[in-house]
């Protein structure tokens, strides 16, 4: 297990929504958070295993801010697309 998930945006039955899911790159060792939702489709570094200021192992604070951004980078995502989305309806 590598810690991945996909949570669907809630939808009609038949309709697709949109996700958000996690994956992680063995060949980088990287995580990442991406979603797909009407026509946005973007991802986001979660965590670079590979970068070797990451592997110190007093160094929770910097990965715990590297998520917590890539997260709220996805959410104004989000939010912007919706907005857009919604002016144009």
């Amino acid at each position: 297990p590598n810690g991945t998930f996909v949570l669907k945006f809630p939808a009609p039955k038949g309709h697709d929504a949109g996700k958000i899911w996690t994956c992680y790159d063995s060949a980088r060792k990287q995580h990442w958070i991406s979603v797909f939702r009407h026509n946005l489709a973007v991802r986001f570094l979660l965590k670079d295993h590979g970068d070797s200021m990451s592997r110190s192992i007093h160094n929770s604070k910097h990965a715990e801010t590297q998520i917590s951004q890539a997260v709220d980078q996805m959410i104004s995502a989000i939010t912007q697309n919706d907005a857009a989305r919604t002016a144009r309806s």
